[in-house]
């Protein structure tokens, strides 16, 4: 039996070949996206999870340093706003006994320390002691040089050198040093209540 094709018949089947064709790509590509590229995707989506972790522990560890820094600087704000302003008590034990540490690191011996009362003025008290060390004059110069270094609101109000009265004649060198020391601190607050 003999089949006659129509002429118009072709186009119809060239589709036909052409929507199949494109039906079995699309269904290999869904294969091989499914199958193929699934392992390729999860290890994707594993990178992707550490880099976020990771950045989450960076941000954290930048809070912490944000942190830390601001701390600082509020610690700095705090010490520069009482720079150069008079302590509202004077450390009177705290610089007598970091003057006897200076005299024994000076090999000087303390005779006598002893307050002579306080003095007020305008915006500063100064409360005077006098304070005796006897030892050779070089050492006297190094104690009165550190003195004069010492990280303290005081000054050295009156200085008077002597021979040592117990020095032996062929210890020429044997000196007594008078001291006047001035510590000063800014005056106690008044109450409001008290000038009302």
């Amino acid at each position: 039996m003999v089949t006659s094709w129509h002429s118009g018949s072709w186009p119809l089947r060239i589709v036909d070949l052409i929507g199949g064709g494109t039906a079995a790509a699309c269904v290999c590509g869904l294969v091989w996206l499914t199958i193929l590229r699934t392992d390729q995707t999860s290890v994707d989506i594993h990178n992707l999870s550490r880099s976020v972790r990771t950045a989450h522990l960076q941000l954290a560890a930048l809070d912490a340093e944000h942190e830390r820094q601001q701390n600082l600087f509020e610690d700095h704000q705090a010490r520069l706003s009482t720079r150069g302003r008079l302590p509202d008590e004077a450390p009177v034990e705290d610089y007598f006994r970091a003057l006897s540490r200076l005299a024994t690191e000076h090999s000087l011996r303390v005779l006598r320390h002893s307050p002579m009362g306080s003095r007020s003025y305008p915006g500063l008290v100064e409360h005077r002691h006098t304070y005796e060390v006897a030892g050779s004059i070089s050492n006297l110069m190094l104690f009165l040089h550190g003195v004069e270094s010492a990280n303290y609101w005081a000054d050295i109000g009156y200085l008077q050198i002597d021979a040592s009265p117990s020095a032996h004649t062929e210890d020429l060198q044997m000196r007594v040093a008078r001291l006047t020391f001035s510590l000063f601190s800014a005056p106690p607050l008044q109450d409001d209540s008290d000038t009302g």
